[in-house]
């Protein structure tokens, strides 16, 4: 009996090693939540795919400003020109590597450290992790975070000084990782 379940041990140990090896491939999937005087409104936007593997000590996530929409093409211009996307055409965020591939199911959210860069600016973010499911070739989570504008010298737009959009805007993200490639 001992040696049936130090076989077993011993084949845990090897799956997980041999899995830890593997580069895990990824996207991520966020909506913006943006609250205005009159008009709120909810934005998508998706991850260029990237790569973590198993050397790697840190995963850093690329948004092209571009490629982000809020449902009307005014509006989307209106945040081109708010961010500068001529200029500043990337938001990043960058996590440890081995923070995003210890994160374990719980019934709480877990706070994860992220560091973001938007307009140029780097700033530290702490967003709560949740949903964790692991599979065997996969990883998913939700992430989610507030990002406050004017710490990234962003001015949030405004209309004849009435209509007013908030400074803060709420992130939320789907993070899938899958060891196998796209």
């Amino acid at each position: 009996m001992k040696k049936i379940l130090s076989f077993c041990s011993l084949l845990v140990v090897l799956s997980v090693s041999v899995s830890a090896r593997e580069p895990m491939y990824g996207s991520v999937s966020a909506d913006f939540d943006v609250k205005a005087t009159v008009d709120s409104f909810v934005g998508k936007t998706a991850s260029e795919p990237f790569v973590v593997g198993p050397a790697d000590e840190k995963v850093t996530v690329t948004f092209e400003v571009a490629k982000m929409e809020t449902g009307k093409k005014k509006r989307d211009k209106e945040m081109m020109h708010m961010f500068h996307a001529d200029e500043f055409p990337i938001i990043t965020g960058t996590a440890s590597a081995a923070s995003v591939l210890a994160l374990e199911p719980s019934a709480e959210p877990v706070e994860f450290p992220l560091e973001v860069v938007m307009h140029g600016i780097t700033k530290q973010v702490t967003a709560q992790a949740s949903n964790v499911n692991k599979s065997g070739d996969g990883l998913t989570f939700d992430l989610a975070f507030p990002l406050i504008l004017s710490e990234y010298d962003l001015k949030a737009p405004s209309i004849m000084m009435m209509i007013r959009v908030n400074d803060k805007v709420n992130v939320t993200s789907r993070v899938t990782l899958s060891t196998t490639a796209p």
